[in-house]
């Protein structure tokens, strides 16, 4: 169980080298919290399984807890990558299969290992990082716009912005609900209900109560 963070600063790495030591630092981290490394979660574990010294951990981090929060910067990060891959999105997409794959692929992408997605949503918290949410969520908005633009879909467009970045907040809350509360969810069924009500409020398809 990781303890509550404190509101951290941490040295920004400026060169290729001290990028590479993030990195390194980042993924052992990562490993540990996946539990493919057998070690309590610490400064000093965490530098021994990244080959460096724990002073060098501290050039960059105060403590594991700011380690944590890049850990959950960089998957949410990777996260975007791989979804805004525009070959995922086709000429003849219709709107309804765009807000699908989306929705459908976030929540893939963090089923791919419950436990680490569930350490680090519990960690969110304690250490919302607004400047980098908001980037990520820009980001994904004007994707969005532009694949709409592409493929001349029938979306109306007043407010869409508004209703994207509502959307947005919506998906990454139901995450939340699921990963860190497993046993109460059923997986499927808070994805395809995740998936109905975004559909519903940006494209105003009737809403489909079939699993109610």
């Amino acid at each position: 169980m990781l303890d509550k963070p404190l509101k951290l600063k941490k040295k920004e790495p400026k060169q290729d080298r001290a990028k590479f030591l993030i990195d390194t630092i980042v993924e052992a981290a990562t490993r540990i919290i996946k539990g493919d490394v057998n070690k309590d979660f610490n400064t000093n574990t965490i530098a021994e399984v990244a080959g460096v010294s724990v002073g060098s951990i501290y050039q960059y981090y105060k403590n594991k807890e700011g380690i944590v929060e890049d850990v959950f910067h960089y998957h949410l990060e990777n996260h975007f990558e791989t979804l805004m891959k525009e070959k995922m999105y086709g000429d003849g997409i219709t709107s309804e299969q765009l807000i699908e794959k989306v929705i459908r692929g976030q929540f893939e992408l963090w089923n791919k290992n419950p436990a680490l997605a569930k350490a680090l949503l519990s960690s969110v918290p304690y250490f919302f990082n607004v400047k980098k949410i908001t980037k990520n969520v820009d980001k994904t908005i004007f994707f969005f716009m532009e694949i709409i633009k592409k493929n001349n879909l029938d979306i109306p467009r007043e407010n869409l912005e508004l209703k994207i970045d509502l959307v947005i907040g919506m998906v990454r809350n139901n995450i939340f609900l699921f990963f860190t509360n497993p046993d109460k969810y059923q997986y499927e069924l808070m994805v395809n209900e995740t998936i109905n009500m975004a559909q519903v409020y940006i494209i105003n398809k009737n809403l489909d109560t079939s699993s109610l």
